[in-house]
């Protein structure tokens, strides 16, 4: 990570818990290159960083082209000083941006507005008249940075931000994305790894916006709308939009299918006080207790003793259970205990809590006493119970049911756990970290087909596609994962199965799939596209497969290649058995209109078809035919 030395004196010497509630996180080198490659930065233009920080993208901005006007906001006066100590050209003020006018008046808005969950009790009032009427939910202060910042844009100028994911598709910032598809089109979306910030585990993405003129409707790019979706069923932004159209050509979600899907029933940290050890009380379901994609009862985890004497050296502190649901000597990574008063502890669930330091808490550690080893009652990690004592104030739930996580984890990293849930006529709860799934009287399929789909690899891949954050809501789970499972058919209409083995050799390859059922050829998907020295496009999918002996791969183009000004350079791909490279298709430029295909296109279809070994036999004569050697135009025009 390469940072201005100032922020990098920022950072030593101001405190990490004051920099995350205030949600400043710097951009490294690589990702501010990337987002000013997006736009042209042409002679006075007039530009505007709402959040300068240490003055990382200004810096930026200004080695890109010096000729542009730059208006630069923060609330931290020690940054904006450090900013007009290092720009003195620049206009940098101490302002709160959310509080100020938003007039169209700038050519671009480019930045990294802060990040934090901002609730309505902790706004100005200010700030709450002008935004009230979109939050929907917990609002991200992210979220209000970019409304107000398209506000801020003249016609057809552009937005660059660094943000988080979660934008794309959490139910919380749909009146944004509303307001995104009423006002702008969507340029480009880069994703970024969750490790590029420091101190900060978030994935982000570069967000490209383009202020739509008077007139202009938004092209729909990056757009995926599901009907059902969501209220007002408001698009959700992905890469993948053609991907998922054509998975959901072929499938139906859970709620058309006829199932519930609703969040566990049983909020922990509210109801502490009934929660048991006693096997004779009424069973709570934890994530933890979906091991291997089966339902396993009573952890260690979820039996330990209210409180357990650990040994602390100065800040760091250590338990006695892993995540595995196994109990161990110490854990081999220390707790994260800050020292301005809170200890983070992790449920079994992954979900982080954590407890104040007063100093008068036995289960607690003041920052006072951060100073060496000594002994002190910690609760342990995961201080957690498997029943519930009593019935009172919760209604239990009863029947079959599949229980399935709502933590999932970042993108590139998804995972779906699921168990089934049958205990008979007996009740139970579901801690409210787990999804829940239950049979209606108009479902399609039975819970045992619908597990055997969600536990399935090729659905991790469409939670990728379309979940932004680390969490698949009850909505998202309910009408935003495709289920297709095979419909039985007779001798006469039964077909062939091939199992093919793949690999993907870029990390935002998509596999091939086919448009629609009973189709022959499979989709290509491009994710890098160049040009090679005779002026070929070359697309590369980012996919290699391990075709069985005794069939062949065929690239063919689409049809949709009659809109482009493109010819597939050899007609028709060969890929041989033995290949074991990734797929790549080259097509030539035939003249007439300038349209190409672009990385995230279909470019291609893929057939496999099996084929037989030939032996070639010399003989004197060839059998007759009514034909013969009658060739080239021999049957009419």
């Amino acid at each position: 990570m390469s940072l201005l030395k100032q922020t990098e004196e920022f950072l030593e010497s101001s405190d990490l818990n004051e920099r995350k509630k205030k949600g400043q996180y710097f951009t490294p080198h690589s990702i501010k290159e990337a987002a000013l490659n997006e736009i042209n930065l042409f002679d006075g233009a007039r530009v505007l960083e709402n959040s300068c920080g240490t003055g990382e993208f200004i810096h930026s901005i200004i080695q890109k082209n010096p000729n542009v006007c730059i208006d630069a906001y923060d609330i931290d006066p020690k940054m904006v000083s450090m900013c007009k100590s290092s720009f003195p050209g620049i206009n940098v003020q101490t302002r709160n941006f959310l509080e100020m006018d938003h007039k169209p008046e700038y050519d671009y808005v480019i930045g990294n507005p802060p990040y934090f969950e901002y609730l309505e009790r902790d706004m100005p009032e200010s700030i709450v008249s002008k935004f009230k009427t979109w939050f929907d939910g917990k609002p991200n202060i992210y979220a209000l940075f970019i409304k107000a910042s398209i506000d801020c844009l003249v016609e057809g100028g552009k937005l660059v931000f660094v943000v988080p994911k979660s934008i794309n598709n959490g139910f919380s910032f749909r009146k944004f994305r509303e307001y995104i598809i009423k006002n702008c089109n969507i340029l480009n979306m880069s994703f970024y790894k969750a490790n590029m910030f420091k101190n900060a585990q978030q994935e982000v993405m570069i967000l490209v916006l383009q202020k739509l003129k008077r007139g202009e409707t938004n092209n729909k790019n990056y757009l995926f709308s599901k009907h059902g979706m969501n209220e007002g069923n408001v698009p959700i932004f992905t890469l993948y939009k053609d991907r998922l159209e054509s998975e959901f050509n072929n499938s139906k979600s859970l709620k058309e299918l006829g199932f519930k899907v609703k969040t566990g029933n049983f909020v922990w940290n509210q109801n502490k006080d009934i929660i048991s050890r006693n096997k004779l009380d009424t069973k709570l379901l934890w994530s933890c207790n979906i091991v291997d994609n089966k339902l396993k009862l009573d952890l260690p985890k979820l039996n330990l003793s209210p409180v357990l004497p650990v040994e602390i050296d100065s800040c760091d502190v250590t338990d006695n259970t892993d995540c595995s649901g196994e109990k161990e000597e110490v854990a081999p990574d220390p707790l994260d205990l800050d020292c301005d008063g809170e200890l983070t502890t992790y449920d079994c669930d992954g979900a982080v809590t954590a407890d104040d330091c007063d100093g008068n808490n036995p289960n607690t550690v003041n920052d006072n006493d951060c100073d060496g080893p000594e002994k002190v009652h910690l609760r342990p990690k995961f201080q957690k119970g498997q029943y519930v004592s009593s019935t009172e104030k919760i209604k239990p739930l009863k029947g079959r049911a599949i229980i399935l996580n709502r933590i999932v984890g970042t993108s590139n990293s998804s995972s779906l756990r699921a168990a089934i849930v049958d205990f008979g006529d007996e009740e139970y709860y579901v801690e409210n970290h787990l999804n829940v799934i239950t049979e209606t009287d108009e479902s399609e399929y039975t819970l045992e087909q619908i597990y055997d789909e969600l536990i399935k690899p090729e659905k991790v891949e469409m939670l990728k596609m379309v979940t932004g954050n680390t969490q698949l809501s009850q909505r998202e789970l309910e009408n935003l994962i495709p289920i297709n499972i095979e419909k039985k058919h007779d001798g006469r209409n039964s077909t062939n199965k091939l199992t093919i083995k793949f690999k993907k050799m870029h990390p935002h390859a998509v596999i091939p799939t086919y448009a629609k059922e009973g189709d022959a050829a499979m989709d290509l998907y491009a994710v890098e596209h160049m040009k090679d020295k005779h002026g070929n496009h070359v697309y590369f999918t980012g996919v290699a497969l391990e075709i069985p002996e005794g069939f062949v791969g065929l690239l063919f183009p689409r049809s949709s290649v009659s809109k482009t000004s493109m010819s597939l350079a050899n007609s028709v791909g060969v890929i041989d058995s033995g290949y074991r490279g990734e797929i790549m298709l080259k097509y030539r430029h035939v003249g007439g209109s300038n349209s190409i295909y672009v990385s995230e296109d279909r470019v291609g279809q893929l057939m496999i078809i099996p084929h037989p070994r030939i032996e070639l036999i010399e003989v004197e004569e060839l059998s007759s035919t009514e034909r013969g050697k009658g060739g080239f135009g021999s049957t009419g025009s």
